[in-house]
């Protein structure tokens, strides 16, 4: 289970990813944020397994910026 954090903004709530079989992409969205120019960082939180997994592991294909 795992939860996301932009900067020292809000974490999200922990999502559980778990899946016995590959999952095709999903969404997930952070909450909406005013970016300043520069650095920022992206924490990802592990806070534990599903019971019925074998592995503690997260991939991550793409980041997609919005502006707004």
């Amino acid at each position: 289970m795992f939860s996301f954090q932009l900067d020292d903004g809000p974490a999200s709530a922990a999502i559980d990813l778990f899946d016995p079989k590959l999952q095709p992409r999903m969404l997930f969205k952070l909450k909406p944020a005013k970016l300043t120019q520069g650095k920022h960082l992206l924490k990802i939180r592990y806070h534990g397994k599903n019971p019925n997994s074998s592995n503690s592991l997260i991939g991550i294909d793409c980041l997609e910026l919005k502006k707004r």
